[in-house]
């Protein structure tokens, strides 16, 4: 699951490189997402939390809301030219980082996590 995650973040960074004109508004349509009425009190303020239910990775109602946004993630990178010569990159650099060592890393000055070198 965590892999889809992050194919889905992904996602959302290609939307932010694409052409305004490559997006139409109308071509997403997201499934609801589920609100529960959860509310606590912290130190007097009341946080309202309805989204709460989606901190549970291991709920199948979780993993289900997470497929459907997927498939909509996965329609449109399919569409998209540049996403495989990406993502095939993307590979390529996790493997080749989870490979070196902290000094090799530092050497090759690759992005870590935080995107800092």
């Amino acid at each position: 699951m965590l892999q889809r995650v992050n194919y889905s973040l992904v996602g959302a960074i290609l939307f932010g490189l694409a052409p305004i004109e490559a997006i139409a508004a109308d071509s997403f349509s997201y499934p609801e997402t589920k609100r529960e009425m959860v509310a606590e009190t912290y130190h007097g303020v009341v946080v309202s939390d309805p989204y709460r239910w989606l901190e549970c990775p291991c709920s199948q109602e979780v993993t289900d809301w997470l497929d459907r946004r997927n498939a909509i993630t996965d329609a449109y990178l399919d569409k998209t030219p540049q996403w495989r010569a990406i993502a095939d990159r993307l590979t390529v650099l996790t493997k080749v980082r989870s490979n070196l060592t902290a000094s090799q890393k530092k050497t090759l000055r690759l992005p870590n996590a935080t995107g800092t070198a």
